[in-house]
């Protein structure tokens, strides 16, 4: 674990590329053919882009052959002309059939990761997907999806079908700023009765079935992506301003009242700056050392067990960004790019910064922000300096520079306007665009009312400009 703190892991899904055919994969990932395309699939069928609004997924997880069997009935928008629609689902997963609503089987082709479905006529539809398989995976040395019986998590990835996007190179690719691709969900995950699932939404029913629990999560509004864990953890639940606080730990099931009193000075900080808590729960999940990853999600947070035996310090800041995500952008995001890769890592990571400040001191929020811009200026002298409009398309390293760069504009946005008047604007920002995405021209409006100065200029240098903003902790 890093000491120095200058600044914390965190996975946060901002764009998911994947190949057309199959990925690079490590450790014994699972391939199955399903249903072959034909030597010469039928020229007549045109190919278009159809809209999923809602899912309905019932996974059950096979612990001892890890692997899950999933039905996933999607509502799907279908334009007018297109007869053939190509889903993403992972080549792993072993498609039996698809039907309409009508329970009509539909004829549908398998290419690796892709499932092109035949579909008689346009409009609003029900498809109904039956597969299953392994989805185990790990890439980079983290292991993002994972299914065995000492537990199971399910967060990357095809798991389920998505409609699937394509460059001009042939490239399936994802952006979580596309809300073309986000939808609904209720999701049923069957598990054994000792053991917890959580997931993004309300959990609306714990149904038992015979020696398993059906637990059952729902959320209406639109979620860039379904994911969800389950073991058996011990679970502690608080209430604190009419909000559910959920840890369910293993290893460090002892401190599990420490967690709990950290998360509700966190929520009550960033309730203070940016408003009232957007959802009814906030959990967290403790996962094997193997999982390698801090992951925020709608509703709750993944975490690798090692990281909870850091020091108190690197635990508040890494929790606070995790936190500060339900904000932004998982409540409001940014709807390009730039915008999306603002709200998304690098104002979660300032906000995750003042907490540190409130809780340790100005000399430590200071060091943390003096070590951040050096990062970003050895970057710029390796590579070259770039501005917040060139992100994803950037090498790692300035990628990661570029959005350090904008928090430090952050910063220097604070100093301008001064404290009351900054967090009043993000305030208004957030009350008056919950659950949509905007672009960074609504925060510059923004932040310009509530300041006397000039933020347009400050955004011309460092944000659309490559200018990296300086330091003043006085």
């Amino acid at each position: 674990m890093q000491k120095n703190l200058r600044i914390g892991v965190l996975v946060i899904a901002v764009g998911v590329l994947l190949l057309a055919g199959c990925m690079n994969q490590e450790e014994g990932t699972v391939q199955q053919p399903g249903a072959e395309i034909p030597e010469e699939e039928p020229e007549q069928i045109p190919e278009g882009k159809a809209t999923i609004s809602y899912y309905n997924i019932n996974v059950t997880p096979s612990l001892k052959d890890r692997t899950l069997s999933v039905t996933a009935e999607l509502i799907i928008d279908i334009p007018p002309g297109v007869s053939i629609i190509t889903f993403s689902l992972d080549a792993g997963l072993y498609v039996s059939k698809i039907t309409d609503e009508t329970g009509s089987e539909l004829t549908f082709y398998r290419e690796s990761n892709l499932v092109k479905v035949e579909v008689p006529s346009s409009a609003e539809k029900t498809l109904v997907f039956f597969y299953k398989g392994a989805v185990y995976r790990r890439v980079r040395g983290y292991t993002w999806n994972y299914v065995g019986e000492e537990g199971c998590w399910v967060s990357r990835y095809n798991w389920y079908p998505l409609v699937a996007t394509f460059t001009e190179e042939g490239y399936q690719i994802y952006y979580t700023w596309d809300t073309s691709t986000w939808a609904g969900v209720t999701i049923a995950v069957e598990v054994p009765e000792s053991w917890t699932v959580i997931s993004s939404g309300e959990l609306i029913s714990k149904e038992p079935h015979e020696t398993s629990t059906i637990w059952v999560h729902e959320e209406k509004r639109p979620l860039p992506f379904v994911s969800f864990a389950a073991g058996e953890f011990h679970v502690t639940t608080t209430e604190w301003e009419g909000k559910e606080i959920v840890w369910c730990l293993t290893e460090h099931r002892d401190d599990a009242q420490k967690y709990t009193d950290l998360t509700q000075e966190i929520l009550a900080f960033y309730t203070e700056k940016f408003g009232e808590y957007p959802f009814s729960r906030l959990s967290f999940v403790e996962l094997p050392e193997s999982y390698g990853l801090t992951e925020a999600k709608p509703w709750f947070g993944m975490l690798n067990s090692t990281f909870l035996e850091g020091e108190d310090q690197e635990i508040s800041h890494i929790l606070g960004q995790i936190i500060a995500t339900q904000w932004w952008p998982f409540t409001v995001w940014g709807n390009d790019a730039p915008s999306y890769y603002t709200f998304s890592v690098s104002l979660p990571q300032y906000a995750s910064l003042l907490f540190i400040k409130e809780t340790y001191g100005k000399d430590t929020f200071c060091d943390m922000l003096s070590d951040l811009r050096t990062e970003v200026e050895e970057a710029f002298a390796q590579h070259k300096s770039a501005s917040m409009t060139d992100v994803g398309n950037l090498n790692p390293d300035l990628n990661q520079a570029v959005t350090l760069k904008t928090l430090l504009m952050f910063h220097a946005l604070k100093e301008e306007m001064g404290d009351d008047s900054f967090f009043a604007a993000l305030k208004e920002v957030f009350a008056q665009h919950k659950h949509t995405g905007i672009t960074i021209e609504t925060l510059i409006e923004a932040l310009q009312q509530k300041s006397e100065g000039n933020i347009n200029l400050l955004f011309q240098k460092y944000y659309y400009g490559t200018e990296i903003p300086p330091i003043e902790c006085d």
